[in-house]
């Protein structure tokens, strides 16, 4: 990743907070109006500057029409930005917050998603916070999110569904698998599209990591708090000059002995597809001398849950053991480069002193070459990497 982007939420997150502070850190305000005029939904986005405890922070609020109607159903939504917004990294990541929402509104409400209402904030509201958070993770590029664990007030709050409790029913359905504190006061911290916000878009839970800090900013939230100033902050920059750095992950495991084994190829893929970094079977000898399979997965922090959901319902075990280990890579960056083959995605890793490791061409891409080429795979892995040590030692300026 290029990039690492730090949310620092000790007074909580909301859209409207973490839009402002995108803002704050740089998002041009024109970019975000334009997509939301696309969707023809008679919203403005106005903005503006409070200072809270001194700090200066960006405030946010939505302006609707008249006309606006306060309510729109999940299905409605998902259409509306399907077909209206530009296709790309910032319209997958609008419609995977407003699906993670929709799923727990429902959960909690006991309806399915497509017919989920959005109107304790206005439907106008959660679309303009969404696509401009979705907007500014994209203007960032490749960016590793990581979050602060979120703190969560006490006490009740009024909606159309009467009393509920803090936190609200869900934004606890959306924080399964992410750590929480009691922040000791009676405020709702966190909302649901806030929750919605840090589970898509955060890869990691943590005090801040190791980096070079670039710039940050301030959203600022719409209540004073008696302890705390209300804003949320954000901190951009890059990982430090050193190669090496690290993240936490879950490593799920299981041992099986009872499952068809044609069935691994399988359950393989669609743990992957479910968002896990690895998938490793090793065969085993199990109890009373029976052949076994030992799985083990490797998870981002925040799809822990639906891997091991998914890991349950796939194979035949019973029970799995998690624990959260850290993990220490090379730093790495993707390039695309001409080979006698076509063009291919090649990983580069970098040393303890920012020089380059190691290159090594995506699989799929030199499968395919060969298949398009009709040349056996070894012969392309050889082409293709005459192809990287020449444009290595033509950027070494040999």
């Amino acid at each position: 990743m290029d990039k690492i982007l730090y949310i620092d939420a000790f007074s909580g997150i909301s859209g409207d907070m973490f839009l402002g502070a995108l803002i704050a850190a740089g998002l041009d305000v024109a970019v975000v109006q334009a997509e939301i005029d696309r969707l023809d939904i008679g919203a403005k986005l106005s903005v503006g500057r409070v200072k809270r405890n001194g700090i200066d922070a960006v405030t946010v609020s939505v302006v609707t029409e008249p006309k606006e109607e306060t309510e729109r159903e999940y299905g409605a939504i998902r259409k509306l930005i399907e077909s209206r917004m530009s296709p790309g990294y910032a319209r997958d990541m609008a419609l995977k917050i407003f699906a993670l929402l929709a799923q727990a509104e429902g959960r909690v409400h006991g309806r399915k998603a497509d017919h989920v209402h959005f109107h304790e904030v206005g439907a106008a509201d959660s679309i303009v916070d969404i696509i401009g958070a979705a907007l500014g993770l994209a203007a960032l590029g490749s960016v590793q999110v990581v979050c602060s664990p979120l703190p969560l007030g006490r006490g009740f709050v009024t909606t159309r569904h009467g009393i509920l409790p803090l936190p609200a029913p869900a934004t606890v359905e959306l924080l399964a698998d992410v750590p929480v504190v009691d922040a000791g006061i009676e405020e709702e911290l966190v909302t649901p599209t806030g929750a919605a916000i840090v589970k898509a878009a955060a890869t990691s839970f943590s005090a801040i990591p190791p980096m070079v800090i670039e710039r940050s900013g301030y959203g600022a939230g719409d209540r004073e708090l008696s302890d705390r100033p209300n804003l949320l902050r954000l901190i951009i920059g890059r990982p430090p000059s050193s190669a090496i750095f690290g993240d936490e992950v879950e490593v799920i495991t299981t041992h099986i002995d009872d499952m068809n084994p044609q069935l691994y190829d399988y359950v393989m893929e669609r743990l992957f597809s479910l968002g896990a970094l690895d998938v490793v079977l090793t065969p085993v000898m199990m109890k009373k001398g029976r052949p076994g399979i030992s799985l083990v997965v490797i998870a981002p922090v925040s799809e822990c849950g639906t891997i091991i959901s998914a890991m349950l319902a796939e194979t035949t075990s019973i029970g799995l053991r998690v624990h959260r280990e850290r993990r220490v890579k090379l730093k790495r960056r993707v390039e695309t480069i001409q080979t006698p083959l076509g063009a291919v995605r090649v990983k580069f890793t970098f040393d303890e002193s920012d020089k380059p490791a190691g290159a090594y061409p995506e699989y799929e891409d030199v499968r395919e070459a060969a298949a398009r080429h009709h040349v056996s795979i070894d012969r392309a892995y050889r082409l293709i990497s005459g192809a990287i040590n020449e444009s290595s030692e033509k950027r070494a300026g040999r």
